[in-house]
């Protein structure tokens, strides 16, 4: 008897995920930079942020906002997640059933 193909469905999860929580990484990710060169991310300033000679306030700035892209990334990565589940409840039946019948 052949197994279900789960690996795809593993990967689609993972990229439904990231899609989900790259605003939440993005801010993260602005944070740290921000905190390791002592510069300050704000919603309405952009204060100055010289690293390696380069002034990368404005970047910081949008990475640090970015969170906001959560409102709009979590429900899309809930719908995803639906259909990505009734695709693979209809997979397995498909597929159980193709297994059961001579």
């Amino acid at each position: 008897m052949k197994r279900f193909p789960m690996a795809p469905y593993w990967w689609l999860l993972a990229l439904i995920f990231m899609i989900g929580c790259l605003p939440i990484f993005t801010t993260l990710f602005a944070v740290a930079i921000a905190q390791a060169n002592d510069c300050s991310i704000s919603e309405t300033v952009r204060n100055p942020c010289i690293i390696g000679g380069a002034d990368w306030s404005e970047w910081l700035q949008f990475g640090g906002i970015s969170f906001w892209y959560f409102l709009l990334s979590a429900p899309l990565a809930f719908v995803l997640f639906v259909v990505w589940l009734i695709v693979l409840v209809i997979h397995r039946v498909r597929f159980s059933r193709k297994a059961v019948t001579p």
